[in-house]
């Protein structure tokens, strides 16, 4: 049989309760006597089930998340087990090592240099230029070739 008790100098209630012949002082985290009774009922039923206490517990998020990642690699497909990785990295990677990558990245002298004046696409640089207006109410975009000094289109 758990109580919820309130110390003087705390807002807080907490969870009192007998384990193994001593009292146990848990904290629910909240000054509001109807959530409390609330956390102090599913606290009792999960002891009557024998279940594990349902109140936060003091074990690191990054421990917690490392045990799901094992688990799910064990569990689920590579390509499944891929997916929810990379999603828990987005939210945890920061905290987690276990999230971090083991890719290599290529180094930066062994990408072949671009080919000069070979990129003709509209506003990118190379030789193709794009040239926009307004006429009589009509939008125009002219694409301009810069080495042929032609018109590519209308």
């Amino acid at each position: 049989m758990a109580s919820l008790v309130r110390r003087p100098d705390s807002s807080l209630y907490q969870i009192q309760f007998y384990c193994g012949g001593k009292i146990r002082r848990v904290s629910t985290g909240t000054p509001t006597l109807q959530i409390a009774k609330e956390k102090l009922r599913q606290f009792e039923s999960a002891q009557a089930r024998g279940e594990e206490s349902p109140l936060p517990t003091r074990t690191p998020i990054a421990a917690i998340v490392a045990e799901y990642v094992k688990y799910m690699k064990a569990t689920k497909t590579a390509k499944s087990a891929q997916t929810d990785t990379y999603y828990l990295r987005e939210i945890f990677g920061k905290i987690c090592p276990e999230l971090e990558t083991r890719r290599v990245p290529i180094a930066a002298g062994k990408k072949r240099p671009p080919k000069p004046g070979g990129d003709r696409r509209p506003g990118t640089g190379g030789t193709g230029i794009l040239l926009r207006g307004n006429q009589g109410g009509r939008h125009l975009d002219v694409h301009w070739h810069a080495r042929r000094g032609t018109q590519l289109g209308a």
